[in-house]
């Protein structure tokens, strides 16, 4: 029965001390929005000097644009070069399709192009 009356007391006290704790946390969170509403009515001053505006590219962003121009500058220097390899893989694919046709039509059909 003594260890009983010990859970019981143990068990009154933590709600007792809850209740504690609640009461204060409503105090806090009361004292709270009263200052963020009188915080939003006042706004807060500001300058333009404090806040200036950069409008200028970071490192990063002009690495990024002088990269950019850089390839650019290289395919204009290898734009011949670049249009043989593109022609030669053109006519090779058209001599390949040829050649296929050219398999598959049976003897005596005459292809026209």
């Amino acid at each position: 029965m003594a260890a009983g009356k010990l859970v019981a007391e143990r068990t009154r006290m933590a709600r007792e001390q809850q209740k504690k704790a609640a009461a204060e946390a409503a105090i806090i969170i009361a004292n709270n929005k009263a200052k963020a509403t009188t915080a939003a009515t006042e706004p807060a001053p500001t300058t333009e000097d404090e806040n200036p505006k950069n409008n200028s590219l970071s490192t990063t962003q002009w690495l990024a644009v002088g990269s950019l121009i850089v390839s650019l500058v290289g395919l204009y220097y290898k734009r011949e070069e670049l249009k043989t390899v593109f022609r030669k893989k053109h006519l090779n694919l058209r001599v390949l399709s040829h050649n296929l046709l050219a398999r598959h039509i049976p003897k005596g059909v005459r292809h026209i192009d």
